[in-house]
């Protein structure tokens, strides 16, 4: 049923109601009109009678009553007269045949009439003394008629006025309802697809803004429609939507391209048998099931990892992250893909690549502490040799200068092959770190021993001014101090030695002492 015709049926149905209700006042006001206009003549008639009756009843004059009956019973609606004496017997009538003797029942109302005739009566007294009485009977058929005809023509009325009635709510329903026959036709239309459908719309009246209100709203609607699209199409992971009966809504190119299906071919189909490896389908039933069920899973709003499957039967990983959505109190299931083959090639060169490093790092190590070992081991035989030497008497001052200085770079020779046992230990972490005190001046003239014999002018360490020792930490002793000076200085002193001069360029460095707060500078 319309709008229209409920409208229609709706006006028609207050309307006859309206009308009843008119009607049965109407015929009730007629007939406690007349009801009472026939109490009133009743009563009058009856008081006449009395009055012209009381004498002859007195006298019991029969002939004077017969004579005010025969003229009373010619008014017209006047059914009968009669006149009883005292004893109840009838001493003069006309009209309708009634019995002889005993009082007629008196009707109170109208409504109580069940013979066509108002029945009344009224005691004929003198001085208190009842001496007889009057009763007639007035026809009610004049009412009844009355009543009828009222009723026959309010009928008529009122038929016609529900046909008009009808007529002018088909008109009014038709009027009020094109708009909204309008809006019905332009939702049905955009429940079609057909989205930005326009209705024309004239007036200011609320149906007029209500059509407005919805133009607006196709044209938004349309446009969010056409954003999501857009989304979806050039998004450069894979959009896949499923139903709660796990079958494919949604396919955007990009899952195109990654499977090899096109959408049409996939939407309608079941998600497990396009897409899911035929050893994980089992597992996204029973996980489908549970979800339908408690409204819980462990993949929805989480990141996961697992292997899909391309429409040729190969199998790729891939990362997905599933969000659920209820429309109509129904779920609906949208998984983003993105496929990490590439990236999982990736991570398993570097994983690979890390461990080739490792095992290059450790067979340095290896290598390291061998050749080290190998290279102290006839060093320490010609430190201990030099020893020897020096402990003989007939050298001369110049030899045993040469032996010092060969002394003092065979041990730099030894401090070196044990810093490379130490970048060995470093590797494996286990270098000790230790706190030493050392002679500065001592480690300098170390440091800068060699054929050219070039000092510093650097304070001895009786000297007032000069540190009596310096303090470092954390360094392993006097010898990782000394690794640090001789860098700075292999890079800024360089000698050309021989027959050519030799040419010093120099470089500063400031080391502090921490006994009396200054800085001594080799330049």
């Amino acid at each position: 049923m319309t709008f229209r015709q409920k409208t229609i049926i709706g006006v028609a149905v207050i309307e006859a109601l309206l009308l009843l209700l008119l009607i049965w006042t109407g015929i009730h006001y007629l007939r406690t009109t007349n009801q009472s206009e026939l109490i009133k003549r009743s009563s009058a008639t009856l008081t006449l009678l009395a009055r012209a009756s009381r004498d002859a009843v007195l006298t019991t004059d029969i002939a004077t009553l017969e004579d005010i009956v025969s003229s009373a019973i010619v008014t017209p609606g006047l059914r009968y007269v009669r006149i009883l004496d005292a004893d109840g017997l009838v001493l003069a009538q006309a009209g309708a045949r009634l019995p002889a003797t005993g009082r007629v029942e008196q009707d109170l109302d109208y409504t109580s009439v069940d013979d066509g005739s108002f029945d009344s009566g009224v005691d004929i007294r003198e001085s208190n003394t009842r001496y007889g009485r009057v009763e007639i009977g007035l026809s009610t058929a004049h009412i009844e008629e009355m009543v009828s005809d009222a009723r026959r023509k309010a009928a008529a009325i009122a038929m016609l006025e529900m046909v008009l009635v009808a007529l002018f709510s088909l008109a009014l329903g038709t009027y009020l309802t094109r708009q909204l026959s309008s809006l019905s036709k332009a939702s049905r239309r955009i429940s079609e697809g057909k989205l930005g459908y326009q209705l024309p719309v004239k007036g200011t009246d609320e149906l007029a803004t209500t059509a407005r209100a919805f133009n607006q709203m196709s044209l938004r609607l349309q446009e969010d429609i056409e954003l999501e699209k857009s989304i979806i199409q050039s998004a450069l992971d894979c959009i896949i939507a499923m139903d709660q009966q796990g079958r494919i809504t949604e396919f955007n190119p990009m899952a195109e391209k990654t499977f090899g299906y096109s959408r049409k071919d996939v939407i309608g189909r079941p998600l497990a048998e396009a897409i899911i490896p035929p050893a994980q389908r089992e597992a996204h039933h029973v996980g489908l099931k549970h979800f339908l069920a408690t409204g819980e899973s462990p993949i929805i709003g989480k990141h996961v990892q697992l292997s899909a499957m391309r429409s040729d039967g190969t199998e790729f990983p891939v990362e997905m992250a599933v969000n659920v959505t209820r429309l109509q109190e129904k779920p609906l299931f949208t998984a983003y893909l993105r496929d990490i083959t590439d990236r999982s090639e990736y991570e398993r060169t570097l994983k690979q690549a890390k461990k080739d490093a490792e095992q290059a790092t450790h067979a340095k190590s290896i290598f390291l502490a061998n050749m080290s070992h190998e290279i102290r081991t006839p060093l320490n035989a010609v430190l201990g040799l030099l020893g020897l030497l020096s402990e003989e008497d007939n050298l001369t001052s110049q030899q045993q200068a040469w032996i010092k200085t060969a002394q003092s770079a065979g041990g730099v020779l030894l401090n070196l092959i044990n810093d490379t046992l130490d970048f060995s230990k470093l590797d494996a972490g286990k270098l000790d770190l230790e706190t030493s005190s050392f002679s500065l001046k001592t480690l300098l003239d170390t440091t800068l021993a060699d054929e050219t014999s070039i000092t510093l002018p650097v304070p001895s360490d009786n000297s007032d001014t000069a540190p009596s020792g310096i303090s470092v930490t954390p360094m392993p002793g006097a010898v990782r101090f000394l690794t640090i000076c001789s860098q700075p200085l292999g890079y800024s002193i360089r000698l050309v030695c021989g027959i050519r001069p030799c040419s010093i360029y120099t470089s500063r460095f400031f080391i502090s002492s921490r006994s009396r707060e200054r800085s001594w500078a080799c330049s």
